[in-house]
């Protein structure tokens, strides 16, 4: 895709175009509708770009404000409306109400916990065994704000609350268990015709591959929002898989699902190739990945490692040495240098016969080779970024020598980034 040149007409005219002077009347509104704007941001932004009821958002504002009066006033609210105790977390701690008001927000308020704790105890009230992402509970937050007595309390109520709703939670972690997940919903639709995506039409025809991910030992896959297009994305990896290395389904082989996230990519390819031993590796906590022993596959294991660590290469050496079996490293839209990390990481080890790549954005600009520095400017356009980003790592991979690089587009991927960079090494007989 070639660059347009800008008009130089038109730089010379806009230089020497006379300046208007902006009316102070319109200056004083637009600064106002400026701070009107920012003070709403908490409540305008819970609401619309999450989805969250005003009421919900405002809620959530306050408590982590620490708006003590505003928060109760709202509490008492949700109480004479009869309103369920809202059930959404806030998006910048990921914390449920009671969290908050426990001191998730930097403070406790005994009163507020006991005002929410009058909603009742359950996944669908206060939900005091619930964690954040960082895996405290509402009694971890208290005892960490020096409230010894009420985390205790808390903490025998959260035992309480999960004998009595073990039924709706993961058997494995406790976590609150959706009564349909989002797979179930999405399957529907396809076999209604509302989708014609022919890889995931095949993959619903499939009853016991997509019907297991439905157990609770998969619940991290469930409430996931972006689950369709996450899911086309793992299809069209297993259909690279099958096309360039098709052995790999049937005989001994490893897996490295690099940045893997939930490992959604690594519980497709593993139905479909029971031998395939699989690292999911990725720096995140194990809290977000399917409990795959108790869901009875032992062929899946997760590496929490950092990939832009100094001693990563070390570690992923060490556990395809500790594996055995030839390997293949799969990257799913790894975001700039771990592209590279990846590139690297194919032309150093030689155990590794496959590399299956699908870059994202481009590194930092301070990271960025020479060549593709131009690509920084805001006048070019993001595909062509992408593009130019690809061809430099095909030609990374290709100057390996022994390696083949073929480059090919996923057009069922729902994603723009849908390029796939497939490299094989020949090792000789």
């Amino acid at each position: 895709m070639a660059l347009q040149a800008p008009c130089a007409m038109g730089k010379r005219e806009g230089r020497h175009r006379k300046r208007r002077a902006i009316p102070y009347g319109l200056t004083v509104v637009v600064l106002c509708t400026v701070c009107v704007v920012c003070f709403a941001l908490p409540s305008v932004h819970e609401a619309h770009v999450r989805q969250i009821p005003r009421p919900t958002a405002a809620l959530l504002s306050a408590l982590e404000q620490g708006d003590e009066q505003l928060a109760l006033h709202l509490l008492n609210d949700f109480n004479r409306s009869g309103s369920s105790f809202p059930q959404h977390r806030s998006r910048r701690r990921d914390c449920t109400p009671l969290m908050l008001a426990a001191g998730a927000a930097g403070r406790c308020w005994p009163r507020l916990v006991e005002r929410i704790l009058d909603f009742g105890l359950g996944i669908q009230a206060a939900d005091v065994a619930a964690v954040s992402r960082s895996g405290r509970s509402a009694a971890d937050y208290a005892e960490l704000a020096g409230e010894g007595d009420l985390g205790a309390r808390l903490r025998k109520l959260a035992e309480r609350e999960l004998k009595e709703t073990a039924k709706q939670r993961c058997p494995c972690c406790g976590a609150p268990v959706g009564r349909r997940p989002r797979i179930a919903s999405l399957a529907d639709r396809y076999r209604a015709g509302q989708h014609q995506n022919p890889l995931l039409q095949e993959f619903f025809r499939k009853n016991a591959t997509w019907a297991s991910l439905m157990r609770p030992e998969f619940h991290t896959f469930h409430k996931s929002r972006s689950f369709h297009k996450e899911l086309s994305e793992s299809l069209c990896i297993l259909a690279e898989i099958e096309k360039a290395c098709p052995s790999v389904l049937h005989d001994n082989w490893h897996l490295i699902d690099l940045c893997c996230g939930k490992s959604l990519t690594s519980a497709i390819v593993s139905s479909q190739a029971p031998n395939l031993s699989i690292s999911a590796v990725d720096y995140v906590s194990p809290d977000g990945i399917p409990h795959y022993a108790a869901a009875g596959i032992r062929t899946v294991s997760y590496l929490q490692q950092d990939l832009l660590d100094n001693g990563a290469l070390q570690v992923l050496r060490e556990r395809i040495d500790e594996v055995g079996y030839p390997t293949i490293v799969v990257g799913l839209h790894l975001c700039g240098n771990l592209s590279v990390f990846a590139v690297e990481l194919f032309e150093r080890l030689d155990t590794l016969r496959t590399c299956i790549l699908v870059p994202c954005c481009l590194p930092h600009l301070r990271d960025a080779p020479n060549t593709l520095k131009h690509l920084y400017r805001r006048s070019v356009p993001d595909e062509q970024q992408y593009m130019e980003w690809a061809s430099y790592l095909e030609a990374r991979l290709a100057a390996i020598p022994k390696v083949t690089v073929s480059k090919t587009f996923a057009p069922h991927m729902k994603s723009k980034k849908r390029l796939i960079l497939t490299a094989m090494k020949h090792h000789e007989s």
